[in-house]
């Protein structure tokens, strides 16, 4: 629920978000949590969820992917885009600037650096999960943070650069999470 003051609007921050999106042209805005402070508001159950399972060998797993996914994970093999896994700092740090990257073009705020930061320290650093990066030609340009807790693995932050998605980075790293859990 969002945090507010007692004798806080939220009636006149959501219209004026409302007019913002108007002048900005939004299809909708979202608001996780708080549907009693807003009259009148739609409210969605709804989401997507993707769910793997991994218990078969990572030949069988591929083998049921569509064309245009198999196709996608080995245009990136061609162009010998290069794949490293870790869960050290060095490699959140490098999420981050992607991550930053990413949040920008979509004209989003990145999360604070310290917040990545705190992702190593309580999760990646008790091998809770991964980073994955993957470089072309000795840049990073896209990446992957996973987290796993048991028998489960989540696809939990991923960041690319725009100029770079026709090598299909994204969909190795996925692949080589796959792979890898």
């Amino acid at each position: 629920e969002p945090i507010v003051e007692e004798d806080f609007s939220f009636g006149k921050l959501t219209d004026e978000i409302v007019e913002r999106g108007k002048r900005g042209r939004w299809k909708y805005f979202e608001l996780r949590g708080g549907s009693h402070l807003l009259s009148g508001a739609r409210v969605s159950s709804s989401y997507l969820l993707h769910t793997l399972d991994l218990a078969n060998e990572p030949e069988k797993i591929f083998r049921t992917f569509r064309k245009g996914t198999k196709s996608a994970i080995k245009k990136a093999e061609r162009e010998d885009i290069e794949i490293r896994i870790s869960g050290s700092e060095d490699f959140i740090m490098a999420f981050y600037e992607l991550n930053c990257i990413t949040r920008k073009s979509h004209g989003l705020p990145p999360q604070p650096r310290g917040f990545f930061r705190a992702i190593h320290r309580q999760v990646l650093k008790n091998d809770l999960g991964i980073v994955i990066l993957a470089s072309y030609r000795g840049e990073n340009i896209a990446g992957g943070v996973f987290f796993n807790f048991g028998e489960k693995a989540i696809y939990k932050y991923g960041a690319s650069k725009r100029e770079y998605q026709d090598l299909r980075a994204t969909n190795l790293i996925v692949w080589k999470a796959i792979n890898y859990f």
